[in-house]
């Protein structure tokens, strides 16, 4: 990473991500968000814990068992489980004071960071990619992603769910594609542009389709679509099955966070 020190390109992923999760809580209708001295709750229509409620820490400063505290306190008033989200090193005292709260660790992902755009390519035979425009659209990108995400135990009415008013998120700062195999909408993402920063998030294929180069092209579009909307750089948090597509796209791990849960 030539051209960004990998200490700003980490504090504009997770500007991004924060931003995300303020905002996309509202794709879901009933979602809301609650701003805290330091920190802020998310909560989606879902019940689900893991990444469809949780918690930010903002500042640094805020002390863990105040977070903590206010947190399961939230979540307690509306009875679900929720996420804390953790910046190795950087959240170290408040990983280490989630254990005492009953929080277990579940996931541990990598932020990775592309700084320019992917060179063009042409598209897998018999493969198209188009915008996210109308209410079909919108059903078919919902749908992709409940199939796709089922593979790590997420199950599909969470994300129909999450996503119950998709039409909120057509808006200027946010891009979604799909791409259709054979005439068929088979993969679809998004990307979302805040304060020149473009965040890639729900990148899913369905099982049937994999292997067969749509995500790396849908990546690829994603990820320049950013670039175009006139962010500086790009940012995911990668899944285990992402993470190889992005490495060999040009995308760099930053840092990692772990997702821990209560």
């Amino acid at each position: 990473m030539s051209t960004l020190d990998r200490r700003e390109a980490g504090r504009l992923g997770h500007r991004n991500l924060m931003q995300f999760h303020r905002e996309s809580p509202s794709w879901s209708g009933d979602g809301l968000v609650q701003e805290e001295n330091g920190f802020f709750l998310y909560a989606t229509a879902s019940s689900f814990p893991v990444m469809m409620n949780g918690v930010f820490r903002t500042h640094d400063h805020i002390a863990p068992d105040v977070l903590l505290r206010r947190a399961i306190e939230f979540f307690a008033g509306k009875e679900r489980g929720f996420s804390l989200w953790i910046r190795e090193e950087a959240d170290e005292d408040l990983a280490e004071a989630s254990k005492h709260f009953g929080f277990a660790e579940l996931i541990r992902q990598p932020e990775m960071v592309c700084i320019r755009r992917l060179p063009e390519q042409p598209l897998p035979e018999h493969v198209e990619i188009k915008p996210v425009k109308t209410a079909d659209d919108l059903a078919h990108f919902v749908a992709i992603n409940a199939s796709a995400y089922s593979v790590y135990g997420l199950p599909p009415d969470v994300v129909f769910q999450t996503f119950s008013s998709p039409e909120k998120m057509l808006l200027p700062h946010v891009t979604a594609l799909l791409a259709c195999a054979d005439g068929k909408p088979a993969a679809a993402a998004l990307t979302f542009v805040h304060d020149g920063t473009a965040g890639v998030y729900w990148v899913g294929t369905i099982e049937a389709y994999r292997r067969r180069g749509l995500a790396t092209a849908l990546v690829r579009e994603i990820t320049n679509a950013g670039f175009d909307m006139g962010a500086r750089i790009s940012t995911l948090q990668a899944t285990v099955m992402g993470e190889p597509v992005y490495r060999k796209l040009g995308y760099e791990t930053v840092f990692y966070y772990r997702i821990y849960v209560r």
